[in-house]
């Protein structure tokens, strides 16, 4: 299949949205083509997403021309596992299984309340 401007802007690019407090707008990205990159700002979430369409045909066409790797979207196929091993000392270890018994939770449970907590 060709890679051309139908191609990537028919993707399933993730769309975020947020609203803006100090001015009461709503902007709208794409997180998967860089940070900054591809956004939109408008009045109401509808418009901000319309826009963004816009903003992201621009983007791609510009990225074609100039020959730069555009990435694809993540399916949730390439997402990790949702495992992994960490080595703590044993002194944090019984730490966090106090606090776990603390809030009558798992471990697992625990731990995957505070990590998310502090990602947000």
């Amino acid at each position: 299949m060709k890679k051309d401007i139908q191609y990537f802007n028919n993707l399933p690019y993730k769309v975020v949205i947020e609203f803006n407090e100090g001015d009461d707008t709503w902007t709208a990205y794409h997180p998967e083509l860089g940070w900054g990159t591809c956004y939109a700002i408008g009045d109401t979430q509808d418009e901000a997403i319309k826009l963004l369409a816009d903003e992201r045909k621009d983007l791609l066409e510009i990225l074609l021309e100039d020959g730069v790797e555009i990435p694809e979207p993540k399916l949730e196929e390439e997402l990790p596992s949702g495992k992994f091993m960490v080595r703590i000392p044993r002194s944090l270890h019984q730490h966090i299984r106090e606090n776990a018994e603390k809030e009558s939770v798992s471990l697992n449970q625990y731990v995957t309340t505070v990590l998310a907590e502090k990602a947000g």
